[in-house]
């Protein structure tokens, strides 16, 4: 049976055991140098400022859009436009004024470590601050956060103020709508009222004339039984006035009579109709009054939109007031200990491998 294994160089055991040797052999100078790197770097870890951590969060509010019948709502500001204005110039001086702290403080491009997290329905702006005074950077971060609040809360108040405005307008428009509807209805009304009234007095004179041709026509059938009387028994010199009378009023009482049927036949059925179409057309008029029911109802919907947007109007608010890390974020003495401990490690094994390279070329030339 053959062995697959791979025999070990002596060569290489041999470096291995010289390796470690040299390595035990100065190990003192590796762990006391270590140490004192551990140690140095300890004494200056602690030794260097305390850096705390100030930092507050705010949920940016939103509106909704005022030139749009749709319900679409916006945050108030964008992120990159809260960015630049917590980093401008002015932002900066305000703060400088009102602690009396020089602008050198706070000048840095980097003072301000602005970062933003953002979903469907939110937008939070986080602001962070490292200096070694916490209890200025509270301050700090305060007044730019009333600076932020104020702006917001003007914008909101203006948004709202727009919308008060239109609903008062929209609101104004159906109060005047709706005395226009009672004046509309009550004119109809009176109209309506008027033209039944005319049909009345119409149909009554209907009535009327109807009895009086009745009697033309009995006075004209009398006439004509004494016009042929007349014709029979014949007339003398002293009748022809009579004669006269009788055809000039048998003539007054045919023209009545023409006149009589033509207002019956005519002239008042298509009075009456004409009433009557008046009064279909005012009974429509007074259902439909012009469209005005139609043009409150598309006001009411316009408020009612008007109200959604302002319910869903949503304000700036502090969601983490500012505070400071309970611990300081710099030094980080751990990290500077244990890379202080790995750093004079190497450096010292490769001054151990070094001298022990320098002692064997001197005794190699001696």
């Amino acid at each position: 049976i053959k062995d697959n294994k791979t025999p070990l160089n002596p060569s290489d055991e041999v470096q291995l055991i010289d390796l470690l040797l040299v390595l035990w052999k100065r190990k003192w100078l590796i762990i006391v140098g270590t140490l004192i790197c551990v140690v140095t770097a300890g004494i200056v870890a602690f030794n260097m400022t305390k850096v705390y951590e100030v930092s507050s969060s705010m949920e940016l509010g939103k509106i909704e859009d005022r030139f749009s019948n749709q319900f679409g709502s916006r945050f108030i500001e964008e992120s990159p436009v809260i960015f630049q204005k917590i980093k401008s110039t002015s932002l900066k001086e305000k703060i400088t004024q009102e602690l009396s702290i020089p602008l050198e403080e706070i000048s840095e491009e980097d003072f301000f470590e602005i970062s933003s997290e953002s979903g469907q329905e939110s937008l939070v702006l986080t602001t962070k601050i490292e200096t070694d005074k916490p209890e200025q950077g509270i301050k700090i971060l305060e007044i730019i956060n009333q600076s932020i609040l104020k702006d917001h809360e003007k914008k909101i108040e203006e948004a709202k103020k727009e919308f008060l405005d239109k609903l008062t307008v929209y609101q104004s428009k159906i109060n005047q709508t709706e005395v226009q509807i009672g004046s509309l209805e009550k004119e109809l009304s009176d109209k309506i009222t008027i033209n039944e009234k005319w049909i009345e007095i119409k149909e009554e004179k209907l009535k009327t004339l109807e009895k009086q041709l009745w009697d033309i026509e009995k006075e004209i059938v009398a006439l004509q039984q004494i016009r042929d009387s007349i014709n029979k028994e014949g007339i003398g010199k002293s009748d022809v006035v009579g004669m006269v009378a009788y055809f000039n009023d048998f003539q007054v009482r045919l023209n009545s009579l023409y006149f009589t049927q033509s207002q019956i036949v005519d002239q008042i059925p298509s009075q009456i109709q004409s009433y009557k179409e008046n009064i279909v057309s005012f009974r429509a008029r007074l259902i439909n009054l012009d469209g005005l029911p139609l043009r409150i109802q598309s006001y009411k919907e316009q408020i009612a939109t008007l109200e959604g947007k302002l319910e869903n109007i949503k304000e700036t608010r502090i969601i983490d007031p500012p505070h400071s890390s309970y611990y300081p974020v710099k030094p980080q003495k751990k990290i500077i200990l244990a890379a202080a401990g790995i750093a004079g490690l190497l450096v010292f094994v490769f001054l151990a491998f070094f001298f022990d390279y320098l002692k064997k070329y001197r005794e190699s030339k001696t």
